[in-house]
């Protein structure tokens, strides 16, 4: 658990992995292309409307151009300080990077998820937010603890298992996306 320890009480630093990074990436440029092609457009529609004032076709293409540079903002934001997450060995406590099994009351059959960065829970099936509530509930756990989450729902922690999902292509000791 201590091997995030130290970036943890650091808003900006940004835990993913290199898949989302690169993900995070793809999705940045095609952002960029959409909000220039926009703002193309937008440029087009006022230099032909005499009175683009009062065009509420002018008015949407104006919120699209705020909208679409607004996405770019965020995902630049997300890959501001970036921290590579490592698959994680140990198994005693679950921290970042644990794959985890688990079985909801009531339920028959166990699931499996992976706790990793907030930007990572959209690129793989049961890849989970070290936000989200189950996540936040299981970190520093051990093997067999029961929690309660928001909902009143139990969740039994059947095993902690080290993180499957591929390693970042990283020079030793450099965990920093940006260098």
């Amino acid at each position: 658990m201590v091997e995030y320890e130290q970036y943890r009480n650091n808003p900006e630093t940004n835990f993913m992995t290199e898949m989302t990074f690169k993900r995070l990436q793809a999705e940045l440029q095609r952002a960029k292309e959409k909000a220039s092609e926009l703002e193309v457009s937008l440029g087009k529609t006022q230099e032909s409307a005499q009175d683009w004032h009062d065009n509420p076709a002018y008015d949407y293409l104006v919120q699209d151009v705020k909208l679409a540079w607004s996405k770019v903002q965020k995902l630049e934001a997300a890959l501001k300080d970036v921290i590579y997450i490592l698959p994680r060995i140990e198994t005693e406590h679950v921290d970042i990077g644990n794959t985890v099994e688990v079985l909801y009351q009531g339920e028959s059959d166990p699931e499996s998820f992976t706790i990793l960065g907030k930007e990572d829970s959209n690129t793989e099936p049961n890849w989970i937010s070290c936000e989200s509530a189950l996540a936040q509930l299981l970190i520093g756990k051990s093997r067999g603890v029961v929690v309660k989450l928001p909902s009143g729902m139990q969740v039994e922690l059947l095993e902690i298992l080290p993180g499957q999902f591929s390693p970042p292509n990283i020079t030793e000791g450099n965990r920093n996306a940006s260098e």
